[in-house]
């Protein structure tokens, strides 16, 4: 006689998609212009506010697209300053 095991897989486990979301756009403002980057710190810290309530659910990734978001905007933010002083020297 074959015993049936059912499987019981309950509710689905809440995911963070805005630390996915803020990861994404800050590695795009790392290629393209500063702009996703602002948008990827302000989404990265939305997502770690709701990641504090998801029980550390996409901590790490909304944490790790704040620090590549602030990067991308320091970078772009030195080359402006650079770059204009460049051109008012000449």
């Amino acid at each position: 006689m074959a015993t049936i095991m059912s499987h019981s897989f309950g509710a689905s486990v809440p995911k963070n998609q805005w630390a996915v979301a803020a990861l994404a756009l800050s590695i795009l403002g790392l290629v393209t212009l500063a702009v996703p980057s602002v948008a990827g710190v302000i989404l990265g810290h939305l997502a770690l506010w709701r990641a504090n309530h998801l029980n550390g659910k996409g901590r790490a990734v909304s944490i790790t697209a704040m620090i590549l978001g602030y990067v991308g905007i320091s970078v772009y933010a030195t080359v402006f300053i650079l770059w204009s002083l460049l051109l008012w020297n000449f």
